[in-house]
């Protein structure tokens, strides 16, 4: 029998299963893209335990910047 129904059937079947694959392939991407992404945060911690090892603490606070008088609107108070 080759009514059009079968032919639709047929082709929403292949469809489903291309599909499936497609989602397969992207879903493995995925899983690499992860391991590399923790793999690099690993290193990235690591590095910074390192750097904090050779830490030296500061002699003398840095001096303070002072901050402009800011206005909330022109012609208006000024912040304190």
């Amino acid at each position: 029998m080759k009514s059009p129904k079968n032919y639709v059937i047929a082709l929403l079947a292949l469809t489903t299963l291309t599909g499936g694959a497609v989602a397969w392939n992207q879903y493995q991407e995925l899983i690499k893209l992860r391991a590399a992404a923790l793999d690099f945060n690993r290193h990235h911690l690591l590095e910074l335990l390192r750097e904090s090892m050779n830490f030296k603490p500061l002699t003398a606070a840095p001096a303070v910047m002072e901050q402009p008088e800011l206005e909330i609107l022109p012609g208006t108070q000024t912040l304190e």
